[in-house]
């Protein structure tokens, strides 16, 4: 469609309607007396919305977390928290939230391993550097989708440095 109107500067302009394409940008080239004027025509941009699915696993170290996590991540995040001994099964403790019983290492892996099979992400946080490095084979040998942060308790200055921590890494993993 093309209509004209008189411009301030006394030169005709003309009215143009393009139809952009999606995942194309288009450049137009306007001749205006002694100028010229380039446009460039592209589909808006929105940010990437942080609503990915992910699985969130806290060891014993991290135990007690989960609430706050809860509400300061997306909706997508469902925080798995090992909770040892006490527990015969897994329960449902919050609307995101769910804690698992492991007697041992081999428990948490086997949690870890699960969890992978059902999201795209599993992040799991530990302050148990041997816990951490069993971990991190999970990736390396069977190929799962888990990322691995050791974050001992006494390289933090408390309970929100941590969470913030936690906090941040979800987000890094989310914007990827």
């Amino acid at each position: 469609m093309v209509t004209s109107a008189e411009g301030s500067g006394g030169y005709a302009l003309e009215y143009l309607e393009i139809k952009a394409e999606p995942n194309k940008t288009k450049r137009i080239k306007v001749e205006c007396g002694e100028y010229e004027v380039i446009l460039e025509v592209k589909p808006k941009t929105t940010p990437k919305p942080l609503e990915g699915k992910l699985a969130l696993v806290l060891d014993q170290t991290h135990k007690g977390y989960s609430q706050t996590l809860e509400r300061y991540t997306p909706s997508g995040v469902e925080i798995h928290e090992i909770a040892g001994i006490g527990l015969t099964e897994t329960v449902k403790v919050g609307e995101r939230t769910y804690r698992h019983p492991a007697v041992d290492d081999y428990d948490v892996l086997r949690v870890i391993e699960s969890l992978t099979k059902r999201f795209p992400v599993t992040i799991f946080v530990t302050g148990d550097k041997t816990l951490s490095e069993e971990a991190k084979l999970l990736r390396t040998a069977k190929g799962l989708n888990v990322e691995v942060r050791y974050m001992p308790p006494s390289d933090y200055m408390g309970k929100e440095a941590i969470i913030q921590a936690i906090i941040d890494t979800i987000k890094q993993i989310l914007e990827a």
